[in-house]
């Protein structure tokens, strides 16, 4: 029987199943191998390595210690600062990090449980120092400059890219949330790096120019969500 001779129902669907044999085809042809994506703490340690050895590198070479740095973290508030701030960083780099891959939405209330809980503590710390070294000095020490915004930008910068970087092997379900927790580590970390090299103590410094810089940059690149980390 020839094409012809056929009913028109039939024709249709030999030419939708040609049509789904090719597709099937060239999709077969374009598949490639994939590395399998490390486990998360085999990524978060290898994360940390080369975000401290650059940081370490960023320190020797450009932009030393502020002085006495040992002195001030044993004797003032620096210490919890840092504190704060640390178990803030490893727990939203390891939240953004597992979050690179599908999880259920239970396991995602689990995972950022722990940095929204130290950001939230963070930022009450934080204005409460505000606060206070306003009311006993006012706020004469933000008109000094410091050239903190472009040294937070130096210090972070490589350990961003390096979770973007892993970001893109995995597909998250929930890219706002791992960009969130992203933001989160970059911040803390270069929170800590700006304490430890500023000599300006004063929280309305802190907050001017170590802080509110983070924020501009998360708003920002919030926007470009979908093209920083892939999702599904």
């Amino acid at each position: 029987m020839t094409e012809n001779d056929m009913p028109q129902d039939d024709i249709d669907v030999n030419k939708r199943s040609a049509r789904l044999d090719a597709l099937s085809e060239h999709l077969a042809q374009s598949l490639e191998p994939q590395k399998r994506i490390l486990s998360v703490p085999k990524r978060l340690a290898l994360w940390f390595a080369v975000s401290f050895v650059y940081i370490a590198a960023i320190v020797l070479v450009g932009i030393p210690l502020r002085h006495d740095v040992f002195h001030y973290l044993l004797n003032t508030s620096l210490s919890f600062d840092v504190l704060i701030s640390f178990v803030m960083g490893c727990g939203s780099a390891y939240a953004a990090l597992r979050l690179m891959v599908p999880v259920s939405a239970q396991e995602l209330k689990r995972v950022v449980a722990l940095p929204l809980v130290m950001l939230t503590v963070f930022l009450m710390w934080t204005a409460y120092r505000t606060v206070i070294d306003t009311l006993d000095s006012g706020f004469l020490e933000i008109l000094n400059h410091y050239p903190c915004f472009d040294w937070g930008i130096i210090f972070v910068v490589i350990p961003l890219a390096g979770l973007a970087y892993l970001a893109k092997r995995g597909a998250s379900t929930h890219p706002y949330w791992l960009h969130f927790m992203a933001l989160i580590s970059m911040f803390s970390f270069g929170w800590i790096c700006l304490r430890l090299t500023c000599q300006q103590d004063h929280a309305s410094h802190a907050f001017i120019y170590h802080f509110l810089p983070f924020v501009m940059i998360g708003l920002v690149s919030g926007l470009f969500t979908r093209q920083l980390f892939k999702s599904i």
